[in-house]
């Protein structure tokens, strides 16, 4: 059955907040889950208005709602950085976002609770905060709705129906932070033993179809140390950006590694031409502000919906991709993947998107489809798109429709329908299928999770305590699905992404190999 204008509406807001990684990057999954939860609860209360209205409004709710979420997740990954006026600027900042400055409440008794937690600060866990800021944030948008429609005698059926759901949310939220405590506990001995070191491409073993490519996974440890943050990709990364003789152009999502920044900094320095597009939600990380300082050029999306690509390109020659975002976090605590590929033909196609959003500021729906998406690499079949202009999801669901012995997967955010179809299909002609999901947004109603499961489904929640950022999918042990597209309606509609499909058994078997791995991992801790 269709979904109506609001639905609709609801399920892209959702998707926005649940595929958005920067929402929850300094949380481990079981705080992470907390703000999901809210934030679903929000989408789901009622609206007053009727028609585009309603629309319209849910729209700017969402908008809050996401706003938050960050505003939370950054408080929580800096809360042991801020002094005592630091911390009260922060949390005024916070509780304002509902379109009225706190002048207005001051003295109220949300403010006077707010004080308490900020007395509190210090003996609070990460969890307790989040769950007293939500609250906190709760009750100060419903004193504003109040104060901004004058109308202080609302009816009782109205209040009873709010607190109810404050009550219920609350309740909840406490049964997941005794049940997380204990999890926990139990854990321990488990996350003390580092993750199983995989390999990438090892010398002396190098398939011959891999001259062209060389491919990457992080090797998460836990519990996590910032001792072990190094060796990671950013190294190798660094490595790809010295190529540069002429050009280097990098448009990506999130960036904060500081090695990348001196990198990219260096080679302008030295003439080499460097161009950075990225997420208008993005635009102020210190290293970003640092690359504009330089002298570098960076163009931003201005949209609501996100510049997702995790690509560059040096020298027109060759590329780097992947669902690795160019951060700490990416980096060291969470599963991702990178390849680089020497390849004029491809590098031509990732130049000509750029080309598009730095110099044409194109994003999003309207630009051309692709031109050329299909090329033979050392011998190898390889197809790239772009999204939303190439329809990504039919190319996905076509070739997964085709799978005849097994389909393996590991998805940060799986809501697309028609995708999460086609493996439900396949999965009752007897093809074999097992996931891994991000635990993180896995248990909404949008998520595949629920349904995958409910059909018996080798289908699991991830044992990495932060994210597993992977967006992949590999077929009957030959053909890899990856890059830096979520499975979702978003990324196929309005998202800015990239795609690669190659038909390569040697590289199947190296993503195989990750797969493995996370999933192993996931059968331990994730259930």
């Amino acid at each position: 059955m269709p979904e109506n204008s609001l639905e609709a509406t609801r399920r892209r807001i959702a998707e926005r907040i649940l595929e958005d990684e920067r929402l929850y990057s300094n949380l481990e999954d079981h705080e992470a889950k907390v703000l999901t939860e809210w934030a679903m609860a929000q989408l789901d209360a009622p609206i007053a208005a009727k028609g585009k209205a309603a629309e319209t409004a849910l729209e700017e709710r969402g908008r809050r709602v996401r706003q938050a979420l960050r505003d939370i997740n950054d408080l929580v990954g800096e809360r042991g950085r801020l002094s005592a006026e630091e911390r009260e600027a922060r949390l005024r900042t916070i509780l304002s976002r509902g379109n009225a400055t706190t002048a207005a409440w001051s003295g109220s008794a949300e403010w006077e609770e707010a004080r308490r937690l900020l007395r509190d600060w210090d003996h609070l866990s990460n969890l307790e905060l989040i769950h007293r800021l939500l609250d906190l944030v709760t009750r100060t948008w419903r004193e504003t709705r109040r104060a901004t429609q004058g109308n202080p005698k609302r009816s009782s059926g109205t209040q009873g129906c709010l607190m109810a759901i404050l009550v219920v949310f609350l309740l909840l939220t406490l049964g997941i932070a005794g049940f997380y405590a204990l999890t926990q506990i139990a854990g321990k001995a488990i996350r003390g033993l580092p993750a199983e070191p995989t390999p990438t491409v090892a010398a002396g073993e190098t398939p011959a179809a891999s001259s062209w490519y060389r491919v990457y996974f992080t090797s998460p440890k836990y519990p996590d140390d910032p001792r072990d943050h190094r060796g990671g990709l950013d190294e190798r990364l660094v490595e790809f950006l010295k190529r540069a003789q002429q050009s280097i152009d990098v448009a990506i999502y999130d960036l904060d590694l500081s090695n990348v920044a001196d990198t990219l900094i260096a080679a302008k320095n030295q003439g080499v031409t460097v161009r950075i597009v990225t997420d208008t939600d993005n635009l102020k990380t210190q290293a970003i502000v640092r690359l504009q300082r330089a002298g570098i050029t960076v163009i931003d999306d201005k949209r609501e919906a996100i510049m997702h690509n995790k690509f560059a390109v040096v020298d027109g020659l060759a590329v780097w991709t992947g669902s690795w975002n160019f951060t700490e976090n990416d980096t060291y605590r969470y599963n991702n993947n990178a390849i680089e590929i020497d390849s004029p033909e491809l590098a031509r196609n990732y130049r000509t998107k750029f080309e598009q959003m730095f110099r044409d500021k194109e994003f999003g729906p309207g630009r051309p489809t692709t031109r050329t998406t299909r090329f033979t690499i050392g011998g190898i079949t390889v197809e790239n798109y772009f999204s939303p202009e190439d329809k990504i999801a039919s190319r996905i669901a076509t070739r997964l429709s085709q799978a005849q012995q097994s389909i393996y997967f590991m998805a940060f955010s799986f809501t697309d329908d028609d995708i999460g179809q086609v493996v439900l299909d396949r999965a009752r002609a007897g093809v074999t299928v097992q996931g891994v999901f991000e635990t993180t947004g896995s248990e909404t109603r949008f998520s595949e999770y629920t349904a995958m499961r409910g059909a018996k489904l080798d289908v699991r929640q991830d044992g990495n305590p932060f994210l597993m950022h992977h967006k992949v999918f590999i077929v009957d042990g030959r053909t890899v699905i990856f890059g830096s597209y979520n499975f979702s309606r978003n990324a196929d509609e309005d998202n800015d992404e990239n795609l690669l499909i190659v038909d390569d058994p040697a590289l199947a078997e190296q993503f195989l190999t990750e797969f493995r791995r996370v999933y192993l991992r996931a059968s331990t801790e994730g259930q």
